[in-house]
This record gives structure tokens, sequence and C-alpha cells, in this order.
């Protein structure tokens, strides 16, 4: 192979160069300051800042303050206060563009003359340019392994299992597919990688032809690969084959085309057609026309098990919703930066039917159940009794409220746009309709106090963004009296308030298990994995009368109880602690067989090849 990773792609053609020495020299007699201590800000320093010289880098992440980039200290943004007004100015080289903004205008400084954004100048030159840093990393991850060991290895299983990357440049997501396929084959399986080339949501996003980029560099590693695995099967997507749609396809993506975008427009770098009246008419076409050509190369490939990235986000459900249609078990994984990784069997993460199937079935015996049930009491009852401050136990801010007042009706919002609420609704068509409407049949037909919880993780994760549904209910200005809308940073303790009332009306959140934990009724209207157990309704009329109900008579659960407690348990118990997962690097410069026996790799092949949940392989260890 004649060509290298850095003779694939021209990054630099996406750097205006002339745009930042201009800034320069509209401010050649001020101090250089740039704000960020990221990526980004090196790429900078090795690309163009190494012929100015910098005062210094700015940061809010105090770890990091007086460290250095380039032999450049990070300093915190607090010294701006000591520094002479207009004897600076700012480069903000950070994607918490929005953040950094108030942050500096609340000092003072103006936009476009005492700092300047560009960051989103050069986001596309950043995003390539992070893309092949890791490319070239998981180059030498493929070089260290040993000539031939792949080929040496028997098939143990004729399953086939195939391993869909797609050509994307999102974090490791398109290289730690390549990983799973290879040390499935390294422990004895079947596997083909299903390359995903297909026109999606990021040439929109972020620029026409991202898709072909990544494709480059991934064909380039394929061909790393077989250098050392000549029987490695690769197998393309791409829009050459089309499968007609039928009704029930066409209905799939009219129903996820918005729901993909609640998902984007939490992100704050990956806008799709802002302002775009026909967003989601566009974002059908894109689902419709993915879905097409997916469905084609699953009717002319079989196979027994298919693995994909998160099974919902951009184009991923119809991988999700065409495996179910034809009988394939689809495996999902959804990464975070918190060191664990949530897997399913079969399905979407967030939704984590696996609970379910654990409750249901026979994983475990009448004996362990009945220690898993104390287990969760005890879980309970330590959850109930700290708060994010105690190792992030829960997300509670504080133990007790101070100011306290009871309410009849609590409904706990998840975050509405997280993979454990989007798609969700069975009932109302999506989660504004179902406030608007529950809300007004309350008023109308109640004299219940009600109170709107915000999930309080969005006070703690505030990387993304958040849609403040009060503004979509105006019934709550209506009557400020009976209805109060509750943010994620107010200093309250949710369970605090459940003990007190009289019905829970969540959405998909655990909290609505914890509710009946704390002998609180609880009336559902989603496809939540714990509705078996709750009041579901199937009706908007079944909703109603059953909220009513529960008003107004006593009703307790208790025939389900014990499966409450279980499937809390197995929720406590969903994710695997491992930094192998697209979300983290440090796998990349590991040896395949240390790769093979990093923590929890063992659970993630069990999910993928055996159908085992993650929960079971956890708490049989305790057991």
């Amino acid at each position: 192979m004649n060509r290298t990773i850095e003779t694939i792609y021209n990054a630099e053609k996406h750097i205006d160069v002339e745009y930042i020495e201009s800034i320069i020299k509209d401010n050649q007699s001020k101090k250089i300051i740039c704000f960020g201590g990221g990526t980004a800000a090196d790429i900078l320093m090795k690309k163009l800042f190494n012929k100015y010289e910098i005062y210094c880098f700015l940061d809010n992440n105090k770890s990091i303050h007086g460290t250095e980039i380039h032999g450049i200290e990070i300093k915190s943004p607090d010294i701006l206060r000591e520094l002479e007004p207009a004897s600076f100015f700012i480069l903000v080289v950070s994607k918490h563009v929005d953040a950094i903004s108030k942050q500096l205008e609340g000092m003072g400084l103006k936009k476009e003359q005492d700092y300047f954004d560009i960051y989103n100048k050069f986001i596309l030159y950043f995003r390539i340019k992070k893309f092949i840093s890791y490319a070239q990393r998981f180059e030498k991850f493929i070089d260290r392994i040993p000539e031939g060991e792949l080929e040496s290895i028997p098939i143990k299983n004729t399953n086939k299992i195939g391993i869909v990357t797609i050509s994307g440049m999102l974090q490791l997501s398109s290289w730690y597919p390549i990983s799973q396929c290879i040390l499935l084959r390294y422990r004895g399986y079947r596997t083909s990688l299903i390359i995903d080339s297909l026109h999606s949501f990021d040439d929109y996003i972020y620029f026409d032809g991202i898709t072909e980029i990544a494709l480059l560099y991934i064909k380039y590693i394929v061909e790393k690969i077989k250098e050392k695995w000549s029987s490695f099967d690769v197998l393309y997507i791409d829009d050459s084959k089309e499968e007609k749609l039928d009704n029930s396809d066409l209905n799939i993506v009219k129903k996820f085309a918005p729901v993909v975008i609640k998902w984007l427009d939490a992100q704050r770098d990956e806008v799709f057609l802002k302002d775009d009246i026909e967003r989601i008419s566009k974002a059908e076409k894109i689902l419709q026309s993915t879905m097409k050509n997916i469905k084609k190369f699953l009717l002319n490939n079989k196979f027994d098990v298919l693995n994909v990235h998160t099974g919902i986000h951009r184009h991923r459900y119809v991988y999700t919703y065409l495996g179910k249609k034809f009988g394939i078990r689809v495996a999902t994984y959804d990464g975070n930066i918190r060191g664990t990784i949530l897997y399913e069997t079969d399905g979407i993460p967030g939704w984590a039917y696996d609970i379910r199937k654990l409750v249901e079935s026979n994983f475990f015996t009448l004996e362990e159940k009945k220690k898993l049930v104390e287990m969760a009491k005890d879980n309970f009852a330590n959850r109930r009794n700290s708060t994010s401050g105690d190792e992030g136990y829960n997300f509670q801010k504080v133990k007790k409220s101070i100011y306290f007042k009871p309410y009849d009706v609590i409904i706990p919002l998840n975050v509405m746009w997280d993979a454990a609420a989007l798609g969700l609704d069975d009932v109302f068509e999506n989660e504004i309709e179902w406030l608007k409407q529950t809300l007004r049949y309350l008023i109308d037909n109640t004299n219940s106090i009600i109170m709107i919880r915000e999930h309080p993780v969005q006070r703690i994760n505030t990387d993304f963004l958040y849609r403040n549904y009060r503004f979509d209910l105006p019934i709550i200005d209506e009557f400020p009296d009976r209805i109060t809308y509750v943010s994620s940073d107010a200093d309250i303790n949710t369970y605090q308030y459940i003990e007190h009332c009289k019905v829970v009306l969540p959405y998909a959140s655990t909290i609505g298990l914890e509710a009946i934990m704390m002998d609180k009724p609880v009336v559902v209207h989603t496809k939540v994995y714990y509705g078996k157990y709750v009041c579901k309704s199937e009706s908007k009329e079944d909703y109603f009368e059953r909220i009513k109900n529960c008003l107004y008579c006593t009703q307790k659960n208790e025939y389900y109880k014990n499966k409450v407690y279980l499937a809390y348990l197995f929720q406590m118990y969903h994710s695997i602690k491992t930094k192998w997962s697209e979300c983290f690097d440090i796998w990349l410069d590991y040896r395949l067989d240390e790769l093979n026996k990093m923590e929890g790799v063992d659970e993630i092949i069990d999910i993928i090849t055996g159908n085992i949940p993650a929960a079971y392989n956890n708490l049989k260890k305790i057991l």
C-alpha cells in the first residue's frame, strides 16, 4: 500500500487563514488570548499560531489550569479581570461557544470587538483532523495484530453476525465497530463488517461530501486489516440498490423523522437545516432513501444478529426497525463519558427492554429473585437518601426541599431528547401534546394541584441544549395557583414531593418505578419498559380515566410490586463498566490480546453473541 493516512485528504482546505490573520492584524497591539484548551486549540497551535505569540489559553476546567499547550499556560478566565481593558482580544477555540460568549459578555466584553468565534469558522477542519487522528491511532492498533493470528483461529459458532459501521465522523463511531468485528473474530465468531456509505444527515449538518471523506479512511483501514486477515468479510451498503417501501415502512419514517430532529436539536454543533420550515419532510426523505437501500441489502444478505450504534439516532433506527421486521436480532449500544456503556441484546439501549426480559424470564431462580428484591429495597433506600453530591448516586440537588408545598399530581419529565424517551409515544402524538392535553384535563375535571418537574440531570449535563416546555404550555400562566413548572436547578427533592402526592404521571423515567416502590399510584401512556407493572393506558380516554381514579380513590399495585423491585434493580445494573466504547480512546493504544481482557469486554461479547442482558452478568457476579 503506497498511500498513507496523511495523503488521503487535505483537511487544510477548510481553514480560512486570511480570516484569522485579519483579526490579528486589526488587533496587533493587543495580547492574543485563546479560550479553550482542547483538541481545537492543540490543532490550531500546530497549524497556525506557531508564528504568533500567544499570551495564554483560558479554560473553565480547573483541573487543567497550570498545564500547557505547546509551552503556553492554560489559566482561569478570572485573569481577564486583572488585565487592562482593551489590552487583549480573545479567540474562542472551544465548541462551547455559546456558553463562553455569555460568560465573556457578562464580563462586559463584546463579540467581534473583544472576542471572536473562530471555532465555528473551522469546525469542519477540526472535525476532520480529529477523525484523521483517530484513524492514525487505529491503524497502529491494526499494526500491532500479529501476522496470521486472526486467520489461525477456528470458527466456533455458525451464526452470522453483521457489525455495522456508518461512514461518519462522530467520536470513534467508525473505528469502534470495526474493533468489535476484529475482537469477535479473535473469540472465534463468524463476523462480517457492514459499511454503511449512505448519504444521511451528516451531509446536511456539516457539508455535502463528509460521508465520502469518512469512507476514504474506512476503506484505507479495511485494506490494512485485509493484509492481516485476508478472509475479512466486508460488505457495503450504497445507494445503487433499492427496495420498495410498504405502508408500514412509510409510517415508521413519518413517526421517526421528528424524533431524529429532536435529538439533533439538542446537540450544540449538529444543526439540521435550522429555520427550514420543510426540515421534517426533508428528514423523511433521508430516512426513506436510506431505508430503501438497507432493506434491499438485508433481503440480499442473511444475518442472525446485527450490531449497530444506538439503534435510533440519525438513520440508525432503520436497522432496528428492519431487523425486527425480518426476524434479525439487533444488538445496540450507546456509550457515555462516565466510563460505562449501555448495551441491549435486541433493541434500543435507552428503551431498556432487556429489563423486562429479565423480569419475565427464568434467567434467575426464585431464590435469587428474592435476594434481588431485598437488594433493590436497600439500593433504593440509599438512592432516595442521597444527592448528586454523593458521588452522583442520583441527580437530586438537595436531600430535603427547604420550601415545601404538597402537590396532588407530579409530572416528572425525562430528558426529552434522550434515547430513553425518543420514539416511545403511544397514545399522544408527542410529549408536548401529552402535557397540553393532560393539563387541560386536570384543570377542567379535577381540583388537583400540579407540579411539572424537569429532570434534575439537566443542570449537571450542560453540554446539550434543553427545551423549556413551560414556553409550549401557556396553560401554566393561565392557572399559576394550580400548575407549577419546576426547573432542573431548583433546590427541591423530587422524592419528597412524590411522598406527599396522590398520583405520579411519568413519561418514561425510572422515577415511575420508584414511585410505585413508595406506594404511589403511577399512570403511563408510553411504551416504557415498565408499562406492564403500572397503570398503562392504551387510549387518551383510558389514560384520563385512570388518572381520575387514582386521584379520588386509594389504589395500590401490590400484585406487581416484586416485579417493580426487580425492574428497578435491573435498571440500576443495566450498564457495563468499560472504556471499550466509541466515547473513549484509551483502547486504541492496546494490543488485541490486551483489549480482549479489558473490563466489560466479556459482558459486551455475551450480549452480541449470546443474547445475555448486561444486568444478568452484573448481578450474577454479586450473587
